[in-house]
Order: C-alpha cells, then structure tokens, then sequence
C-alpha cells in the first residue's frame, strides 16, 4: 500500500513530466514581454512574395496582386494574432521565415503533401470510429502537419485545427463542402480523443514506473 506521502510525491512528479513533455511538445522558446523580435512590414512582403506563383500569375497582374496579398498577409502577420502564433509555433521569426523559403525551394513535396492530405481527409470522411483507426488517422494528420509546416511543434498546430473545426466556423463549412458534411467535426473529435489518449499512455507508463519504485 502507498502511504499518503507517497502518493503525493507520484502525483506531483507525474504532473511535472506532463508539464514538462507539453512544453517540449509546444516548445515556446520564447517570452513575447521581453522578445521584440517580432514580424515587420518587410516580412510580410517576404511571404507575400514566397506565396506567388510566378507560373500562374501573369506576369502584368502580378504587382496588383502582390500588392494585395502582402496587405492580407501584413494584417495577420504583423498586425494580428497571427504572428504571435506563428512565433508560438516556430520560436522565432527566423525559424519561421526559414521554413517559408525553404516551401518555396521544394514545391514538388508540398504537391505530394497536399494530395496527402486530401486522403487523410477523405479518410476521415470514411471513418467508421475505432480508437485504432482514431490514432492512426491523427497520427497521419500530424505527420503531414509536421512536413508540410516545415517544424516540429505539429501537435501545436494539430490542436489548434480541432479547436476552430469544432468551433464550426467558415473554414469548417468550406472544407464539409469540399470533403463531406461533418467531416471537420469528425476531425476535430479524433484530434481530442487522441491526443486524450497519448496522455493517458503517459499517465499509465508513469504510473508502472513509479509503481515499481514504491513497490
């Protein structure tokens, strides 16, 4: 039997390795109080330009749309929370920027991520909801993420598309349209319970170590 402080002691290190592991996952290499680093006017034209393509845009439109698309991107890099985000997600700007150019270098693996994504979606489209085939999904989900945004914070990202999709908003309605009626619920549901059992593994495997220490 664990006597009460003992018990104490495995709750309070479980908690701590959780806290640490979901920063590890996040990896917040950052304090935006003490960081100015932060997006300017320059590189929103960065990716503004990087977001061009100069095979499909013609030639004469494309400082008319260059011009639009960097005040789109200004709002939300530069001028919204999007940037925090972004700097959330890559620790820096430079990580960031660095992942955009190198998208840009590499456009025949962004073609073959996003056909893997649509299977991925089509796939949940599909989905007949066993937990295996729950995990695996996400899994995939998360890999694509992982490749196609060029950083390792995936699960970050992964957990922020359940939030919106389940917040049923108009990206949600537009990819139900796309893919089929709920497949963005369906999604953001997997997303949760997966990542719900991912800690319940920790949990379990913590809990078989400690379980052996005190035993």
């Amino acid at each position: 039997m664990f006597t009460y402080r003992e018990v104490s002691i495995y709750e309070a290190e479980i908690n701590q390795e959780l806290l640490e592991e979901d920063t590890r996952d996040i990896q917040l290499e950052f304090d935006l109080e003490n960081n100015m680093n932060t997006f300017c006017d320059a590189d929103a034209k960065t990716v503004a330009e990087a977001l061009m393509d100069n095979d499909v845009v013609k030639k004469t439109d494309r400082e008319e749309n260059l011009i639009e698309i960097e005040e789109l991107v200004k709002q939300n890099l530069v001028d919204g929370k999007v940037g925090i985000e972004l700097l959330q997600i890559y620790g820096s700007k430079e990580k960031y920027l660095s992942a955009v150019e190198d998208s840009t270098l590499h456009p025949e693996v962004n073609i073959v991520l996003q056909e893997e994504l649509k299977d991925i979606y089509f796939a949940f489209r599909d989905f007949v909801g066993e937990l295996d085939q729950t995990r695996e999904l996400v899994k995939r989900l998360e890999s694509n993420i992982r490749k196609m945004y060029r950083t390792s914070n995936a699960r970050y990202i992964l957990l922020k598309i359940a939030e919106d999709y389940l917040s049923k908003g108009r990206i949600a309605q537009v990819l139900d349209d796309v893919y089929g009626k709920g497949v963005t619920d369906t999604i953001g549901k997997a997303i949760n319970l997966a990542v719900d059992m991912d800690c319940g593994d920790c949990c379990y495997q913590n809990f078989q170590y400690y379980s052996r220490l005190y035993l």
